[in-house]
């Protein structure tokens, strides 16, 4: 990673308007669990771009792996009440949800991913996975079908498969 860091470091050096390149720095240092580089890495990039979702979310999902839920919160929480928040920002505000344990509130984020966004599994899988921990198999298994559905070819589709499998058994 040091090496990756170094050459992605000389490249923002020789062309600074390629800022984006700190999305890589970052995720170079998040691998390393440099938690601290990486976040500084996010905020060079929004120092040219403010509003860059990736750098916003990059914030966000780094603080949860540092641990730091209320940070990652407060970070993707400040997202989700801007003007065009995405998919992303919804998606990773549900993770942050879900992590602290807070199944329902993580369910109307995941939901609203998918409302920006039908064809999304990774939304839709995580809806049914909210299912699965109410104990409600009936509700999983449909859930999990509107994964199949919505997005056939994706990890979270094959998942789904092996879950509704486990399910009927």
């Amino acid at each position: 990673y040091d090496e990756s860091i170094a050459a992605y470091r000389s490249i923002a050096g020789r062309a600074p308007a390629l800022s984006v390149v700190n999305l890589q720095i970052a995720a170079a240092y998040r691998n390393k669990k440099d938690y601290d580089s990486a976040i500084a890495a996010y905020n060079e990039l929004l120092k040219t771009d403010p509003t860059n979702d990736k750098a916003i979310v990059g914030i966000g999902m780094t603080n949860l792996e540092k641990g730091d839920l209320k940070a990652a919160e407060d970070t993707l929480t400040k997202a989700a009440q801007s003007p065009k928040p995405t998919r992303e920002v919804f998606y990773n505000l549900g993770e942050v949800k879900f992590a602290k344990g807070s199944t329902d509130e993580a369910a109307q984020w995941y939901q609203k991913a998918v409302d920006l966004d039908p064809s999304w599994g990774k939304p839709l899988f995580k809806l049914a996975l909210v299912q699965l921990n109410k104990g409600d198999k009936d509700a999983t298994v449909k859930a999990l079908e509107k994964v199949i559905a919505a997005d056939p070819t994706s990890q979270e589709a094959a998942q789904a498969k092996a879950v509704i499998e486990q399910l009927k058994k």
